[in-house]
């Protein structure tokens, strides 16, 4: 439903009922000296999810937020860059939804943005946003690989290998815990570094399948595989690692109890 705001006076009902979660007096007032742009969206958050946080928008709502400033030649507004720590940003978002359109918007207008904007694009696997992030010199860190590894999108993370993005020892647990066996052999034979974390993520996440092709290939695991899997409840992966000699104490009993199960 396309939400306009008509009528003030409901939506300053709904604003007293629901305040405005976390902004300071600053950003209030920022927020005020751009009503002209900023009613609708407002208005619409408002009336449809009872808050203003800039943290929960929806595809759709800041879709509509880019059409919005494509249409207004302002500044940015403050506020934008108001984000509390913890909180994803629009640029983030936009990156991770593949909205290659709102990224450019909101970088035009001068949203900032960080290592966290290519691995977002990078874990959600759309490459033609991570090519015009670099084009652009937007940061990157060898979490970008850990992301595109963990979601399992092995053309992104080969192109950021050839475009001479860095990878470290977190690259390869992250695909294991996301049951990636086609990442991780890519990873392997490219020579990534592991260590017992890949073990410890396969354990977790359950995937038997890459536990048993990492320990063929002499990835070393520890008593943290065993536990992650009781941590987790994965029975057969525990059944597995026990009867292949995978370390165990106390500790992982207590893992399991820890989780529940």
């Amino acid at each position: 439903q396309n939400m306009e705001c008509h009528e003030p006076a409901a939506a300053r009902r709904r604003q007293r009922r629901y305040p405005l979660p976390f902004v300071g007096s600053r950003v209030r007032r920022t927020i005020g000296g751009f009503m002209d742009l900023l009613e609708r969206l407002v208005c619409e958050l408002l009336l449809t999810q009872g808050s203003l946080d800039l943290g929960d928008y929806s595809s759709s709502l800041y879709a509509r937020a880019m059409r919005i400033l494509q249409g207004r030649a302002v500044p940015l507004p403050e506020w934008w860059v108001c984000v509390p720590p913890g909180r994803e940003t629009w640029m983030v978002q936009a990156a991770r939804d593949g909205v290659l359109e709102l990224v450019q918007c909101l970088r035009a207008r001068g949203c900032p943005w960080d290592v966290r904007t290519c691995n977002a694009a990078a874990g959600g696997g759309h490459l033609q946003v991570l090519r015009w992030l670099k084009a652009q010199d937007c940061p990157w860190s060898e979490g970008t690989c850990s992301f595109a590894a963990g979601g399992g999108h092995l053309e992104v993370l080969q192109w950021a290998r050839a475009q001479g993005y860095s990878w470290n020892a977190m690259t390869c647990p992250a695909a294991a815990q996301g049951g990636h066996l086609e990442v991780l052999r890519w990873c392997s034979a490219n020579c990534c570094p592991w260590d017992a974390r890949t073990c410890n993520a396969a354990a977790e996440g359950g995937h038997l399948e890459v536990l048993q092709w990492a320990r063929e290939q002499g990835c070393p695991w520890n008593i943290g595989t065993s536990n992650a899997a009781a941590r987790k409840g994965q029975l057969n992966v525990l059944r597995w690692a026990k009867k292949h000699g995978c370390p165990r104490n106390a500790s992982t009993c207590a893992a399991a109890a820890e989780g529940g199960h």
